[in-house]
């Protein structure tokens, strides 16, 4: 079993949240569907919020059903990548909010 996950990738996760009213969310995630292209990702997919697909990483950007907040989510192969893709994603949302 150590072989096995020793073969693996070190894989680095993180999540933000921005403050964002209930009865804007809605816009919000249409707005980051929208101007996903920025991330030059190779898969888009808008199921339960936007989550963008990269050869070494992911990205969830999505409303929290619970609180008055957009989550990003980001998991990647490398801890650099991993923080850019962060800040990425919370300035996307924070663009959508002005």
């Amino acid at each position: 079993v150590r072989d096995f996950y020793g073969g693996l990738p070190r894989l680095h996760y993180e999540k933000a949240s921005v403050a964002c009213p209930n009865d804007r969310k809605q816009a919000v995630t249409e707005f980051v569907a929208r101007h996903a292209d920025r991330f030059g990702a190779r898969e888009v997919n808008s199921l339960d919020g936007v989550r963008l697909e990269f050869e070494d990483a992911w990205v969830l950007i999505r409303a929290s059903g619970t609180q008055p907040l957009v989550r990003v989510i980001v998991e990647a192969e490398g801890e650099e990548r991993m923080r850019r893709l962060l800040l990425e994603g919370g300035d996307l949302v924070r663009d959508a909010m002005r």
